[in-house]
């Protein structure tokens, strides 16, 4: 039942292109990962690492590899887009088939822990309150963390399935899915914790030597990527997090995330201590991925969405205890559920204006008809992996402010893909107001309702 209310809840936005964005820009690089792969030949002739490049590349030698994450959620939308569906579809498609796993395995949790009532509640909390509901269908990493991290959990303290099976699955999903193997190191049975490391660490290892292979430099760059999405970042402001991690849990959560912390009070109180070890593992996991890259947390509102598990298994378990005794009425319980999920949409949406917009895959694809593949393009703004996709074009990501930004913004780029002595120019879009320094670059070559300064 809760997958037919899952596919209900996102069937009607499954299609179209992607939105502007975060949520967008991440769909819109596992398209551009999926792409790349199709045009030089399927997983196996591209060793199965992802491609980053914008527009795909004449062979692997030019292919800048994306290494930073393992490869599970990019083969999934690779093998998706073979499909005769949209990209855009696809990826959507494995999105909810993440987000459909992660409800039915909090929901297992609570009946294994409290019975059916909390289990059918549990399940409700993590497709409807705004972090499941709204990005259901988010096609980045940390969707499909969270099976992977719950199969561990199960697992490691409840003994349920393969371990080995588990961990491998968790380290093809994301990194972080493996922090369980830190946080039930305690708890767990010795002999199941080390299959259940054992089968991560075969995973780790294989990826690493085929990135190794591919790309030399993968395990430097992966390093310091971490140490850029950390409180270690030279940018990182302590303020600017905390400001940011209150406004994500608000919309997401909204008053269920206090709930879900009373449940975890009173498990403890009621001396329920399987519940409690299971509640606390799944707080800590989602805090410690706030906590540990802080830097991105900052700035990308997704990385809450590892605290759905607990926020929806602590509030289900507070409504609906095991314990008739301590059990308010089933009408009153479904009450106060049914107040929490639509209080918190309300904060969402209150939140969210313009977050359906596709304007920039909408002036990506106009642009598409009026420029060539044979050229080299600058935004004064930069551009998002959203236009990037779209456009199928080359397109500097970065944003400049002067004739010799976008001079060295060109050339890093034709460097970066080895495209040789393309022409450059800067590119504005209809009715944009063209900054002073343009004027430098002399007049425009109008194409269609676009101006384009060539960069001589």
């Amino acid at each position: 039942m809760l997958a037919l209310v899952g596919v209900a809840l996102h069937a009607g936005r499954l299609t179209g292109p992607f939105t502007d964005g975060q949520t967008g820009n991440c769909g819109a690089m596992f398209a551009i990962f999926a792409r790349n792969e199709y045009a030089l030949g399927g997983l196996l002739a591209t060793h199965g690492v992802p491609m980053v490049n914008p527009v795909p590349p004449p062979s692997l030698a030019q292919a800048e590899f994306y290494t930073h994450h393992p490869p599970g959620l990019p083969w999934a939308v690779m093998l998706a887009g073979r499909l005769p569906i949209a990209i855009e579809t696809a990826g959507r498609l494995v999105a909810l088939l993440a987000t459909l796993a992660t409800a039915l395995l909090v929901a297992d949790l609570a009946a294994r822990l409290a019975g059916w009532r909390a289990a059918l509640a549990a399940g409700i909390f993590a497709l409807a309150l705004p972090a499941g509901l709204h990005e259901g269908l988010l096609v980045n990493y940390e969707t499909v963390a969270l099976p992977g991290a719950l199969l561990l959990v199960r697992a490691l303290l409840l003994d349920v399935g393969r371990p080995a099976v588990a961990g491998g699955l968790a380290a093809l999903t994301d990194w972080v899915a493996l922090l369980p193997l830190l946080l039930c190191w305690r708890g767990s049975q010795r002999p199941r914790w080390l299959a259940a490391a054992g089968g991560a660490l075969l995973v780790v290892v294989l990826f690493a030597v085929v990135a190794r292979e591919v790309a030399p430099s993968s395990a430097a760059e992966t390093l310091a990527q971490a140490r850029g999405s950390s409180p270690l970042a030279a940018d990182f402001s302590g303020s600017e997090w905390a400001a940011a991690v209150t406004h994500n849990l608000r919309i997401f959560f909204g008053l269920a995330a206090v709930t879900a912390l009373a449940g975890l009070v009173v498990a403890r109180l009621r001396g329920a201590s399987r519940l409690t070890g299971v509640l606390l593992r799944l707080l800590a996991l989602g805090a410690l991925n706030l906590v540990l890259f802080a830097r991105h947390a900052t700035g990308h509102e997704h990385y809450a969405l590892l605290l759905l598990p607990f926020v929806a298994l602590g509030t289900a378990t507070l409504l609906f205890p095991r314990d008739e005794a301590a059990r308010p009425p089933a009408a009153l319980g479904a009450v106060l559920a049914g107040a929490l999920l639509l209080l918190g949409g309300q904060q969402y949406r209150d939140d969210a204006p313009g977050r359906e917009s596709t304007a920039q895959a909408e002036l990506a694809d106009r642009f598409r008809g009026v420029s060539s593949t044979d050229e080299v393009y600058v935004r004064p703004q930069g551009v998002s992996f959203v236009f990037l996709h779209r456009a199928e074009r080359h397109v500097s990501p970065n944003p400049v402010d002067s004739p010799e930004a976008a001079r060295a913004a060109a050339d890093a780029y034709r460097q970066r893909f080895e495209l040789g002595e393309r022409p450059g120019f800067v590119v504005l879009a209809p009715g944009e107001p063209a900054p002073e320094w343009l004027a430098s670059l002399g007049s425009p070559e109008s194409r269609g309702d676009f101006r384009f300064f060539a960069l001589r």
